[in-house]
Order: C-alpha cells, then sequence, then structure tokens
C-alpha cells in the first residue's frame, strides 16, 4: 500500500465509476434520502475505519478496480486516501495498512461517490453523494442522493455488510477470496440489471438511431471532450449540416468518403455527417 502519487490518485478516483457499474438515477436532484441497515453480531463491533475498509473492498468488487478513493470525515474535515487492493493480499494485512493510510490521509480534493462521518452527525459534504456512519444502537446508516437510487443504494449496503463481516471474521484470508454478493446481488448484477438486449430492426442505422435518441433527449450530453461538449440535439444538428454540405459536393450514397482529423469533437461530427448522406468512412 503506497501513499498516493497523481498519477495513482487519476486511477483511484476515475471520475465516479462505482455509478457504471450501479442502476443511476437519471433525473438530477439534490434531495437527499436515509436508510438503516441493522448490523448482526459478526458486525457489530465494527469500527469506522473498518466501515472505509468495506466500502472499498465492495466498490472494488463491483467495478473490478485495484485502487479506490476513500474519504471520510472527522472533527469536521474532509480527508482522502487511495487504498490499493492487491489480489493476493491478505485481509488482516491489508486491514492494518488501511488504517494507518487513514490515519496520514490528505484533505480532500475530489468529488466521491461515498463517504464515512466517523462524527456521526452534521450535514451531508458537497461534492459527495452519499454519507455513511455507524449509529449507536448497532444499526449502519446512510444518506443518499442521485445517482444513487433506491435498488442501487441498497445493493451496495448488501454488499457492504458482507465486506463488514469479512473483515470481522475469525480467520484471515486472501482479498481475492472474499465473496461480497448474495445470489440477489449477483443475480441485479449479471441479469436483470445487464439486460440490455433490445430488438432491431432490419432497416436500423446508426445515424437514424441517434437521431430518434436525439429526438427523445436533446439536452442531455451527448460527448465530451476537455471542457468542451455537446448535447445529442447540438451534435445531431451540426452533423446534419456536414451531411447537407456533403451532398452539395456531390457525395453519393454507399461511395467513400475520407476524413483526416484528430480524436475530437470535431471528428464525430464529421463521422455522423457522412453516415447521414448514405456513404461511407473511407479506410486507410
Amino acid at each position: 500500500m503506497n501513499t498516493c502519487t497523481d498519477t495513482r490518485m487519476e486511477e483511484a478516483c476515475a471520475e465516479l465509476r462505482l455509478f457504471d457499474a450501479l442502476p443511476a438515477q437519471v433525473v438530477e436532484s439534490d434531495a437527499w434520502g436515509t436508510r438503516r441497515y441493522t448490523l448482526d453480531s459478526m458486525t457489530g463491533s465494527a469500527t469506522a475505519e473498518h466501515l472505509c475498509a468495506a466500502l472499498a473492498l465492495a466498490e472494488a468488487l463491483l467495478t473490478g478496480a485495484d485502487a479506490v478513493l476513500a474519504t471520510h470525515r472527522h472533527t469536521g474535515c474532509l480527508r482522502q486516501a487511495v487504498l490499493e487492493l492487491p489480489a493476493d493480499g491478505t485481509r488482516d494485512a491489508w486491514l492494518q495498512g488501511t488504517c494507518q493510510l487513514l490515519a496520514s490521509a490528505s484533505e480532500a480534493s475530489r468529488a466521491a461517490a461515498w463517504y464515512v462521518d466517523i462524527d456521526g452527525q452534521g450535514e451531508a459534504a458537497t461534492q459527495t453523494y452519499s454519507r455513511w456512519w455507524l449509529d449507536t444502537d448497532r444499526q449502519l446508516a446512510v444518506a443518499f442522493r442521485a445517482p444513487f437510487n433506491e435498488a442501487s443504494i441498497a445493493l451496495f449496503a448488501g454488499t457492504v455488510l458482507r465486506a463488514l463481516a469479512a473483515l470481522d471474521a475469525t480467520a484471515d484470508a486472501r482479498l481475492a477470496s472474499l465473496d461480497l454478493l448474495g445470489p440477489v446481488e449477483r443475480r441485479h448484477l449479471m441479469q436483470d440489471w445487464n439486460d440490455t438486449a433490445v430488438a432491431r430492426r432490419a432497416e436500423d442505422t446508426v445515424h437514424g438511431l441517434f437521431a430518434e435518441c436525439a429526438q427523445r433527449h436533446p439536452e442531455r450530453t451527448a460527448i465530451v471532450a476537455g471542457d468542451s461538449g455537446l448535447s445529442y440535439g447540438e451534435l445531431d444538428a451540426r452533423a446534419s449540416r456536414v451531411a447537407t454540405g456533403l451532398l452539395a459536393a456531390g457525395v453519393k450514397p454507399g461511395q467513400p468518403v475520407a476524413l483526416l482529423l484528430e480524436r475530437s469533437i470535431d471528428a464525430v461530427v464529421a463521422l455522423l455527417g457522412v453516415l447521414k448522406t448514405g456513404a461511407t468512412r473511407a479506410r486507410p
């Protein structure tokens, strides 16, 4: 386990990648919900440091990451540290190193999908999406907001509870051997939430499907590059102008069109414009 380098911080953050693995609430809202989960005899003696470690283990399992940004608040100060999870590491050694690293964590500088409130009181910190704390009545409490929703926070909490039990178990074990998913959570991840099959029509095209999406959600962000971005409506409109220009220049359906552009928003606009004419992109 290492102190955080700038590169490792970028890898661990991956800007809220946990929401890529869980169903997210699309509608933006600042409203916070709260849920409580009873701790059993295996998890009732958990500490705030154990909760941080359990959340990191749960996120690593759900995202496949080998490093996770752990965030906690103590005496009003929000702090962060990168926790690495070596596949061949043992639970006890990793947990000991985790507690040491959390004690020397740096002041928070990144948005966080979750944080542990060691004080267990106060309003939720800004730039965070879930606040976790241990109640005095043997309960795990979590306050959450979008992109978390009821289904995603329930699955995440179930995984965290299993991680707490694994961390408090008597026998040591390799991190890679810890099974943190119950049958219901596993079915949700592998089947229910992964069932994205959509019946296709013979006449479907990439640009046609994109146009339908742009019509349904014109204001949603379609593409981002650096500090720039386009909504679905803006991208569709710009691509249509490119298509109009190409057709005016004599481009015919099925004809190859060469593109010489760097990886950029303009390249996507041009490619979509070519498709809208019925032409094809010339391959090198």
